[in-house]
């Protein structure tokens, strides 16, 4: 029976559901983009510097937010004591806590300073841009590149603008290519060469080392790894088994950055799982022991400290600062979710479940028991399927997820075919199969789950029991509960 005194109630499940996103470096100061569901899921900008904490950047109810390419992504950048964020309505200037001007009815996202402009990704029913806006005088803005399809990513170098580009026919995971142009606040892009990407892979994620080569990932070995580009020759940085980038849904993902004595470090994930190595000068790979599970495509280096937004099965998404000085990593937490009146919550954590489907296939499902239920446990049990379909379940604490097992409840969440984490074989082989071999993977580890006899819907309720009914409580409207012919299970315990 469940307790209802270590229930996780709604109104925490919400709360402590902050999301975290874009982290960046400018002037020694850590700045990123903090949802609050309890504050009317406004997104602000914050700013973290060593002293003095976290303080809001953005004005109280600012929302900082774009929606091109519909999931949007680098919203914001930073430019000496001016901010530039992008909100409802255009692009907008100002500085740390004061009003937000419009300046710019235009869509843009992924936002990066260039040389004395503001370079951006504007997108219309023609296609995409990449556009320049002057930083000062009159404020104009000309076009740089121009395309049919999508672009992403511009990122100046010396003397150079690097950019990604896919077709209108095309996802950016399947056929994405890096260019790269002269570029300077007067000139025109011109003479632009392609990098690398094709038909067959996806070249992204391009940024400028302090060496000067330009640097990408690129899946042409089956996995996104590292590969360097010195205006001559492509060449690889390191080889990992693993997915050294995350699918490119938004824009403005940073899955790699540079320390100041030369090494990369990288956020690597394999299945459900993240690990954060650092890559020497010499192109040796070294894990670094983290207490955290899953990170965010956002990692912006400090010195030789990076920041990231991690998390793990106890620990729901933070910001923390991760010194790489020594090979005893320090871990300073800058921002959590949590509240202290969850402290005292007991949570649900998962257990790896691989099962064999049909084909031979083995598809890996993370399961989350009742909290506190012993190993034999039996319960209701609700199946998620992750968006996407290039999504991945991901090894990290969930507080919606323990809203339910909190009260009896079991959920399993299937990395079913298609699933980022496992290489570009697995993700194109649900190409043409929506809808069906991803589906037949959430029944595959749902019949399992019934055949261990854990299911409650097999072993716990009447056979004669079909029909089972969610309904909110008569009593002021709230709640929910799961009847049968026999048993009862509510947000009161069972």
């Amino acid at each position: 029976m469940a307790d209802p005194d270590a229930a996780v109630s709604l109104a925490d499940a919400v709360s402590a559901s902050v999301s975290y996103d874009q982290l960046r470096v400018s002037d020694g100061m850590l700045y990123w983009l903090e949802t609050r569901p309890d504050a009317g899921g406004v997104t602000t900008l914050t700013r973290w510097r060593a002293g003095e904490g976290k303080l809001d950047a953005s004005p109280g109810g600012f929302n900082v937010i774009n929606t091109v390419h519909a999931y949007g992504g680098g919203s914001f950048a930073v430019a000496g004591e001016s901010l530039w964020c992008v909100g409802e309505g255009g692009l907008y200037e100002g500085r740390h806590g004061g009003e937000f001007d419009l300046v710019s009815r235009v869509s843009l996202g992924d936002l990066t300073l260039g040389d004395g402009e503001l370079l951006a990704v504007r997108e219309s029913d023609h296609g995409d841009e990449l556009i320049a806006f002057s930083l000062t005088g009159a404020r104009q803005l000309r076009t740089l590149v121009a395309s049919r399809g999508f672009l992403s990513a511009p990122r100046p170098g010396p003397s150079s603008l690097a950019w990604c580009a896919w077709s209108e026919r095309d996802m950016p995971w399947d056929a994405c290519e890096v260019w790269v142009a002269p570029y300077s606040s007067h000139g025109r892009i011109e003479a632009p060469v392609k990098v690398a990407g094709g038909a067959d892979e996806s070249a992204i994620e391009p940024r400028w080392g302090p060496d000067g080569a330009l640097y990408f990932m690129s899946d042409r070995s089956g996995w996104w790894n590292l590969f360097r580009w010195n205006g001559d020759k492509v060449e690889a940085v390191a080889s990992i088994a693993g997915e050294c980038a995350a699918e490119p849904w938004e824009l403005g993902y940073a899955s790699y950055d540079f320390l100041d004595d030369g090494r990369i470090v990288v956020a690597v994930q394999e299945g459900p799982r993240h690990r954060l190595v650092v890559i020497d000068t010499c192109g040796a790979v070294r894990q670094v022991d983290l207490p955290y599970t899953s990170i965010k495509p956002y990692l912006a280096a400090l010195g030789r400290a990076v920041a990231l937004i991690g998390s793990s099965p106890t620990a729901a998404p933070q910001i923390a600062l991760v010194d790489l000085a020594d090979d005893d990593p320090q871990v300073e937490v800058l921002a959590r979710s949590e509240h202290a009146g969850l402290a005292r919550v007991q949570v649900s954590t998962p257990t790896e479940l691989r099962v064999r489907v049909k084909d031979g296939r083995e598809i890996l499902a993370l399961v989350y028991p009742p909290t506190g239920a012993p190993a034999s446990w039996r319960a209701p049990v609700i199946v998620r399927a992750h968006p996407g379909p290039t999504a991945s379940c991901l090894l990290r604490l969930d507080w919606q997820a323990q809203f339910f097992t909190s009260r009896g409840f079991a959920i399993v969440d299937v990395d079913y075919l298609g699933s980022t984490g496992y290489g570009r074989a697995f993700r194109e082989s649900l190409y043409g199969r929506w809808g069906l071999d991803d589906v037949d993977d959430c029944a595959a580890v749902a019949n399992q789950i019934l055949t261990a006899g854990q299911a409650l819907s097999r072993t716990g309720l009447h056979p004669r029991c079909q029909r089972r009914r969610i309904h909110r409580a008569a009593r002021g409207g709230a709640g929910w509960s799961i009847r049968c012919c026999h048993r009862r299970f509510s947000d009161r315990g069972s």
